[in-house]
């Protein structure tokens, strides 16, 4: 199985280009090379020492322009210096390779390197191209550096997936103080995950495009995401994992309600402990620095005209418990924005204030904790699930 060599060259000025030959599984030549300085089939408009997220940009969106008229299944092989540094295959071989390069050859010369594709038929199916891939890395007799990057890379993920997907188990003294005050707060619920989680939040409200719901006494954009289709990649794992571990609320209450027994008096707790759920949406908000705020309010409120709107199950009638974890790290004092929470069903001076610090999560009764919060002066991001 023949690979016909694309190596990347110098055009002209700060634009890269790239050689182009394609070759069949018999390596056979099927089209001519299709390289010139002129040649901008594949020109980026990064500069070799643009930043690393621009330069990774310019390659993506460059190649989805090129693999929509000609890339199609195969496998990639990446060079420097004569040495093999990547074996990639999929459904866009050209792509997979040019995307290696966008991600592990950071503030290296590119003209450094040469791809090679192996392409397959169009209609090769999953199993075929996987095969492919075996034979060419087999044939190396070496793992190339940037498959065992990827490798200890995954490994990483794995375990921090693993640890982070333990159950979280409420405490007797935060069970009881829910129980009891409506309200729980606690502290590093996400441990090393919350500062990965909050980058992702940033990173999700900049890239996505949020939207501004026009309540009046509520100045934040929300994106709201499918629980069960969360952003994936490496930048939003940690958002995953910090998710999930939110979701199981509900279980986590059930569990603890079971291991500390029940009080006389205390029907009514249990029942919505029984009838809490896991929702199939949850809410990421970004309060502005400019004050932003939300006025006071019952999360589940029967006077709200719209308590029973939407559909099942993501209604307003529907929320037991308020579940919200605080993305903001290196927050002070003097970034406002915090959490107010009233003792009574009114506002008045009977209130406890919370902190939106990173990693604390906050967990109440959705219709009976009165709260709001405070005028923001600093960027003010949360997770909220309603269970």
């Amino acid at each position: 199985m023949a690979l016909r060599a694309h190596p990347i060259v110098r055009t002209r000025g700060d634009v890269i280009g790239v050689r182009e030959a394609t070759i069949d599984v018999r390596g056979r030549r099927a089209a001519s090379a299709r390289a010139s300085a002129n040649d901008r089939d594949f020109a980026l408009s990064a500069r070799a020492k643009a930043s690393a997220t621009e330069w990774h940009a310019a390659f993506v969106n460059a190649s989805a322009r090129e693999d929509a008229e000609r890339d199609r299944p195969g496998v990639c092989v990446v060079e420097r210096e004569t040495r093999v540094v990547y074996v990639g295959c999929g459904k866009l071989a050209r792509a997979d390779a040019y995307n290696a390069i966008a991600s592990n050859a950071q503030g290296e010369d590119v003209n450094g390197f040469e791809v090679k594709v192996m392409y397959l038929p169009t209609n090769a199916r999953r199993g075929a191209i996987a095969a492919a891939w075996k034979q060419t890395a087999e044939a190396l007799g070496y793992v190339p550096e940037w498959n065992a990057r990827e490798r200890a890379a995954k490994a990483r993920e794995e375990t921090t997936s693993d640890r982070s997907a333990r159950r979280f188990e409420f405490t007797e003294a935060q069970f009881n103080a829910l129980k009891r005050d409506g309200i729980v707060v606690i502290d590093d619920w996400f441990g090393d995950d919350a500062r990965a989680c909050a980058r992702a939040a940033r990173t999700l409200f900049e890239r996505g495009t949020p939207t501004r719901l026009g309540q009046i006494g509520r100045d934040d954009d929300v994106v709201v995401l499918a629980t069960a289709a969360m952003p994936t990649g490496e930048a939003y794992s940690a958002l995953g994992r910090c998710a999930k571990a939110l979701l199981d609320v509900p279980a986590a209450l059930r569990r603890a309600r079971a291991a500390y027994g029940s009080t006389s008096g205390d029907d009514a707790f249990a029942a919505k402990c029984a009838r809490a759920a896991a929702p199939e949406r949850l809410m990421l908000a970004r309060y502005p620095p400019n004050g932003g705020r939300y006025v006071a309010h019952l999360d589940n409120d029967p006077s709200d005209p719209a308590h029973e709107d939407g559909v099942p199950g993501l209604r307003a009638c529907d929320r037991t418990f308020t579940c919200i974890a605080y993305l903001n790290p290196d927050w002070i004092a003097e970034h406002g924005g915090y959490f107010r929470a009233y003792r009574g069903a009114e506002v008045n001076d009977d209130f406890v204030e919370i902190a939106p610090t990173l990693g604390r999560v906050v967990v109440f009764d959705s219709s009976a904790i009165l709260h709001e919060v405070r005028p923001s002066f600093a960027n003010r991001f949360a997770m909220t699930v309603w269970t």
